[in-house]
């Protein structure tokens, strides 16, 4: 009887003793989660004072200085000899939208279109 208690007893103990350990594995494992979480506020934090900094130094007027003050020679990315515009009807028609819809259609997402 008495090596059955001393078992009983024993293996009580050891279950107890994992658990405290997962339960420990726990919390560090949520103290960890909370500190990347904190991390990863700040860095997103960063990153949008980085895009408001690029954003306010590359204005047209500031660019236009940058490339006077460094003497940079750029070529235009389109054409600037164009003479002819496009007409927005052929672009639409073009891209097969029907510009003589005399009724909006309003779609699932309620934005008429």
């Amino acid at each position: 009887m008495f090596p059955k208690v001393l078992f009983a007893i024993l293996a009580a103990g050891a279950i107890g003793a994992g658990l405290l350990a997962l339960r420990h594995q726990r919390l560090t494992m949520k103290n960890e989660m909370a500190l990347l979480h904190r991390e990863m506020d700040q860095t997103r934090r960063e990153t949008w004072d980085l895009q408001i900094r690029i954003a306010e130094r590359s204005s047209p007027v500031a660019l236009r200085d940058a490339i006077l003050r460094t003497g940079i020679e750029l070529e235009p990315l389109a054409p600037t000899d164009v003479t002819t515009t496009l007409d927005p009807a052929h672009v639409a028609h073009r891209r097969g939208i029907d510009t003589q819809r005399t009724r909006d259609t309003t779609y699932a997402d309620g934005v008429p279109r």
